[in-house]
């Protein structure tokens, strides 16, 4: 994977979860029952994000998930 596949990735993930935090603090219809809950699709959002970023880290060549108290 490249810059542009995670830096798409990082963008996807801030679109879904600006555009559902948002959508999440509107009043809701009764009658209008989404067939995927909104914070579903916030938790992917999310989930894109640390990924994303977790990925753009190694791509930096930080290692950020190595052990603290190793021999």
């Amino acid at each position: 994977m490249d810059w542009t596949f995670t830096l798409a990735l990082l963008a996807a993930g801030l679109v879904l979860t600006v555009f559902y935090s948002v959508r999440g603090g509107r009043r809701k219809d009764p009658l209008n029952v989404p067939l995927i809950p909104p914070t579903a699709l916030l938790f992917l959002g999310v989930l894109l994000i640390l990924l994303a970023g977790s990925h753009a880290l190694t791509l930096m060549g930080i290692e950020h998930n190595r052990a603290q108290l190793r021999p």
